[in-house]
């Protein structure tokens, strides 16, 4: 029993001591802020990308090929068979907008983790924790292990969740990802030019030159918008994975090593003698 004992206060008072460092020194939030930093660039970079596609589609819908005959004018607008297209790519920009917010927030968050205030009161409530282990007397309060844990959280979930999750991009998505932008950054472009102001006959054959041409880039964006739906959708999961899923899952695993850790070293009733 007294060794027990002895070595709960030794683990204790090592781990007590690890925490305080690392949240006084914060040798893993620099880290953390240059990879939020990045993950925000690259949606920033797709948010970008995809605006520049919606407004390709919006000068190739909004185009008309014009013809003027004996003072009458007759146009057609080829490119109105995009507008799903480009319904489908303003909603992969709003959602990519909202992407980028996500990974604003977790740098606000990174930003009051880190704050000194947080890392006080972190030291108040592992010391109070350190030293009623310590005694042994009595068990910790309750109130006292969900102080400690939420202090834990609010200090180093975000900051290991951040490290882990870019840890798992490298790992696993980031060639998914360059594949996907070089795809959505070879969008074609449709350029539909205004004929000039020749005979009724050759205006006539321009119009028809450039109906064909009209038909014939809108019908390359039309083939190019199935390969854009299946980037941007991965692209989605993605984004996804690592603003919603990972660190759910980094934050729970976190929350449950705190737990366990506080009710392995913490006595949960008192002890007879």
């Amino acid at each position: 029993m007294l060794a027990q004992t002895l070595l709960r206060r030794f683990l204790l008072l090592t781990l007590a001591t690890f925490i305080l460092f690392v949240a006084w020194q914060a040798p893993i939030d620099a880290a953390a802020r240059t990879q939020v930093r990045e993950d925000l660039a690259r949606a920033a970079k797709v948010f970008a990308t995809a605006r520049a596609i919606g407004a390709t589609l919006s000068v190739a819908q909004s185009a008309n090929v014009d013809l003027k005959l004996f003072g009458t004018g007759v146009g057609v607008s080829p490119g109105q068979a995009l507008r799903p297209v480009q319904e489908f790519v303003d909603r992969f920009a709003a959602l990519m907008l909202a992407v980028s917010v996500a990974f604003g927030i977790q740098l606000l968050l990174l930003q009051i983790g880190a704050h000194w205030v947080v890392s006080a009161l972190l030291s108040i409530a592992m010391l109070a924790a350190t030293l009623t282990v310590w005694r042994g007397r009595a068990p910790m309060p309750r109130v006292l292990q969900a102080l400690l844990v939420f202090m834990l959280l609010v200090r180093f979930a975000v900051p290991l969740s951040v490290a882990a999750n870019g840890l798992v991009y490298k790992a696993v998505m980031a060639p998914e990802y360059q594949s996907a932008v070089a795809t959505l950054e070879q969008s074609p472009a449709v350029k539909i030019e205004p004929g000039p102001d020749v005979g009724m006959l050759t205006r006539a054959k321009a119009w028809f030159q450039r109906m064909a041409d009209a038909q014939s880039a809108i019908e390359s964006l039309l083939r190019s918008a199935s390969d854009w739906a299946d980037r941007m959708v991965r692209l989605l999961a993605l984004f996804a994975v690592q603003t919603i899923v990972l660190p759910l899952v980094f934050l729970w695993l976190f929350w449950r090593a705190c737990r366990l850790t506080i009710d392995s070293l913490a006595p949960m009733r008192v002890q007879s003698r």
